[in-house]
């Protein structure tokens, strides 16, 4: 949505997204980004140039994205929420009922408290915690939470003065890794 203060009105931008849960703005303005997490993907919008008024596919994503942030060279870092906490919490609310879909996942339940262990990986997987994005989509770096054992259930990644700063919000746990 956006609002414009002048009129007070506030316009519709993209409507039917499933779980918009994110969002962050290029570093020149011409497009936002939203975490779509029931669609385990990005979206981008257009604000400015020809695309502009257009929305497309940013990127896939292996698990739910719960957060996307914008770094200051202008890159952004996606959290991925994939810990059983999510699981159990859309099963107590009646979110998602088909249990043949979270049988088929496999998620560790262990909680690790503050670590800063966090390692780098390529292949994208169900293990990724979060990833880091060029303005182009491009996958700069994935950090792996090694299948629970160091992070899982990633809902904030933010990139602050040459640090991580990782957090979860149904994980008693705030991590950090310098970068």
């Amino acid at each position: 949505m956006k609002y414009d203060p002048r009129s007070q009105r506030v316009t519709v931008l993209l409507s039917g997204l499933r779980l918009a849960n994110g969002v962050a703005l290029s570093r020149n303005n011409n497009f936002i980004l939203v975490a779509e997490t029931g669609k385990n993907r990005v979206m981008r919008y257009w604000l400015e140039g020809p695309n502009a008024s257009k929305y497309e596919v940013f990127a896939e994503l292996p698990t739910f994205p719960d957060n996307i942030k914008r770094n200051d060279k202008g890159e952004f870092w996606v959290a991925l929420n994939n810990g059983r906490g999510t699981i159990d919490r859309a099963h107590r609310h009646g979110i998602f009922n088909d249990d043949r879909y979270w049988d088929s996942l496999q998620f560790s339940s262990n909680s690790t408290g503050l670590k800063s262990e966090l390692r780098s990986s390529t292949p994208l997987s169900k293990d990724a915690v979060a990833i880091k994005f060029n303005e182009e989509g491009e996958i700069l770096e994935v950090l792996s939470g090694e299948g629970g054992r160091v992070l899982e259930s990633v809902s904030e990644v933010e990139e602050y003065q040459g640090t991580l700063w990782i957090g979860s919000v149904v994980m008693p746990y705030v991590s950090f890794a310098k970068t």
